[in-house]
């Protein structure tokens, strides 16, 4: 008798559990198994649409009525609390189920599954197909990089996959919630590789915008203009400084130059060059921008990467553009991407925006030699800004040394890619060298 009464509890508790409703389960539609479910206030039900919520979960039934000749029943369950969603396509006379899909926001993922009337498997489909950086990996990948759980439905997050010329990606929303306006990040991911591929802001309405793919398009087209008039792209390819070969082609400069003075030097291509001991800066004819390397004394690479505007030497310059460092092995040992401090305004955007302005031209440099730009930022970068002043005229003397020039100055949040008026520039005095004597007339007289 113990051991029957075990039993019978035993299928009781099963009995219990499986009265759970679970949509993949129900393979015939059947209204009555939502008969203890109350009615969703927060929808108006009728006739074609029904709402039932029930603990954390929610469903959604529409009926289809003479749609292509057919009527069917389309049953959606979702929850509260995590955004995954499982919805059912069933024939209205038979209740046969029809098709399944499993989505994550209004994404479908898994596999999807078709029948045919009376209920047997015909098709499958996997809408996870190409995508090796599976939904796992990018909730894992947004939780570590920016401490949002895209599992959790109060993150008021939202994530789309995406195909654009054979290419994967996903989409993904998060809100910014620090501010109270609906200011949104979005980041563009490779549906393969997980890798970040774009990154911007947007806000949810009253804001006039290109759509965060557009400006992903717009950006590839930018750093192609950029390609046709590049000198050259440096990149992570080892290489070793003929000395031999560069004194061939430079009479004058024999051995290497003991005291670190540089001199200017041009090779048979017409490159023109800065060298001393260790060091070649590379100087394009008309770019907006120079190539720097570095040599160990074995002749193998020590670094390598790119600086914004007319390189000066000993002069503070903006290293722009992905920078390669090497042991004297010459094997890569450190790759630093210095883009991603210029926040959501680049190098390149500060040419596009002087170009547009005509105060530049990228096709050909004019007017390069006039152009000076600083990049300051706080050690936290929550303070980002761009300095850019347009020279014009020749420098004049003032009393016996000093010289001036006069020129337009420009100022840029890279935070939020707003103009900045001179007589807000107070804003920014904690990241910006000498204020007080830069900017005296801004400052405070009691």
């Amino acid at each position: 008798m113990k051991t029957f009464y075990l039993y019978t509890l035993l299928l009781l508790s099963l009995g219990c559990k499986a009265q759970e409703f679970d949509l993949r389960s129900m393979k015939r539609f059947d209204e009555k198994v939502f008969k203890d479910w109350e009615k969703d206030p927060k929808y108006t039900s009728t006739n074609e649409m029904k709402f039932y919520k029930k603990d954390d979960k929610r469903v959604k039934i529409l009926f289809f009525k003479n749609l292509i000749q057919k009527d069917w029943i389309q049953v959606e369950e979702s929850s509260v609390v995590t955004p995954y969603s499982y919805i059912a396509l069933y024939d209205s006379k038979t209740k046969n189920l029809l098709s399944f899909t499993k989505q994550f926001y209004m994404t479908k993922i898994d596999i999807g599954k078709e029948y045919d009337a009376v209920g047997k498997l015909i098709k499958e489909e996997d809408y996870d197909e190409g995508y090796t950086f599976t939904i796992k990996d990018l909730v894992q990948k947004i939780l570590k990089g920016y401490k949002v759980d895209l599992e959790d439905r109060k993150e008021d997050a939202s994530v789309r996959r995406k195909e654009y010329n054979g290419n994967l990606f996903y989409e993904v929303e998060l809100k910014i919630k620090e501010i109270s306006v609906d200011k949104y990040r979005y980041l563009l991911i490779d549906g393969k590789t997980g890798t970040l591929l774009f990154e911007t802001f947007f806000y949810s309405k009253g804001h006039p915008q290109v759509f965060p793919f557009d400006e992903y398009l717009n950006s590839l087209e930018r750093k192609t203009q950029k390609k046709n008039w590049d000198f050259s792209i440096l990149d992570a390819t080892f290489e070793t400084f003929d000395y031999s070969e560069f004194e061939r082609q430079n009479k004058k400069y024999k051995g290497v130059d003991k005291n670190g003075f540089e001199e200017e030097f041009t090779f048979d291509d017409g490159t023109k060059v800065l060298a001393d001991t260790e060091e070649v800066f590379v100087l394009p004819k008309k770019d907006f921008y120079v190539g720097y390397k570095a040599f160990y004394k074995n002749g193998n690479i020590k670094e390598k990467g790119h600086y914004f505007g007319i390189f000066e030497l000993n002069v503070k310059s903006i290293k722009i553009g992905k920078w390669y460092y090497f042991d004297e092995k010459g094997d890569l040992i450190n790759t630093v991407d210095e883009d991603l401090k210029f926040g959501n305004f680049s190098s390149q955007d500060v040419l596009n925006f002087l170009e547009k302005k005509k105060y530049i031209r990228l096709k050909n440099g004019k007017n390069r030699e006039n152009i000076e730009v600083d990049f300051l930022h706080s050690p936290d970068f929550k303070k980002r800004l761009w300095s850019i002043i347009v020279y014009k005229g020749k420098p004049f003397f003032v009393g016996e040394e000093e010289t001036k020039r006069e020129g337009k100055g420009f100022y840029i949040d890279a935070n939020t890619v707003e103009q900045i008026e001179l007589n807000e520039l107070k804003r920014y005095k904690d990241i910006i060298p000498d204020f007080e004597i830069s900017y005296p007339f801004l400052i405070d007289k009691k």
